[in-house]
């Protein structure tokens, strides 16, 4: 516990609570994290040093000459210098034709990936009756007054050719009265 409030009091809490996360889950680190590309190896001595618990998902070359990109799991990024001196968290934009966040389209790719390994056997879907044009993945919780509204207008997103996926999403936590809901649906 002591690390944890170190994470806190450093302002590293979102992989502070990854760890914590993954302690009370009983995971591991993820074999790729094991396995960081050449020239990183500064890096990661010194990220160990510092921060010697926190889980990394993946390591690789920044867009940056000169610097390597950490991915920590709920979608972080840590950026840091091959000689392990800098390192920053957060997004990173490039200024080609427009500000477009390189950070945001690799967490994005990882998010279909895994939405793509779900079968819709698993969800709660509700199709067109005629052709279907396109789907659309939708987190709900049964107590959430926004979803309610969404599934009163699932005959008008059907009659557009719009397949619904439903996931549930029990907003308040696992154990709370919405996931039994959930469950129990």
């Amino acid at each position: 516990m002591t690390r944890f409030f170190e994470y806190l009091t450093r302002g590293w809490l979102p992989a502070a609570l990854v760890c914590l996360s993954m302690a009370v889950l009983g995971l591991s680190q993820p074999a790729s994290a094991q396995q960081a590309p050449e020239g990183s190896e500064k890096l990661m001595q010194a990220l160990r040093a510092a921060l010697p618990d926190v889980p990394i998902e993946d390591v690789y070359a920044a867009d940056i000459p000169g610097f390597y990109a950490v991915d920590l799991p709920g979608g972080q990024t840590l950026y840091g210098s091959a000689d392990g001196r800098f390192m920053f968290a957060g997004d990173l934009y490039a200024l080609q034709g427009g500000l477009v966040n390189l950070a945001e389209n690799r967490r994005a790719k990882k998010r279909k990936a895994l939405l793509d390994e779900l079968a819709p056997e698993d969800m709660v879907v509700f199709s067109p009756s005629g052709e279907t044009r396109t789907y659309v993945h939708v987190f709900t919780d049964v107590d959430c007054g926004y979803c309610r509204k969404l599934h009163q207008e699932m005959a008008d997103i059907n009659a557009l050719g719009i397949e619904v996926r439903y996931l549930a999403y029990p907003r308040a936590g696992i154990g709370t009265p919405s996931h039994d809901k959930l469950v129990s649906a």
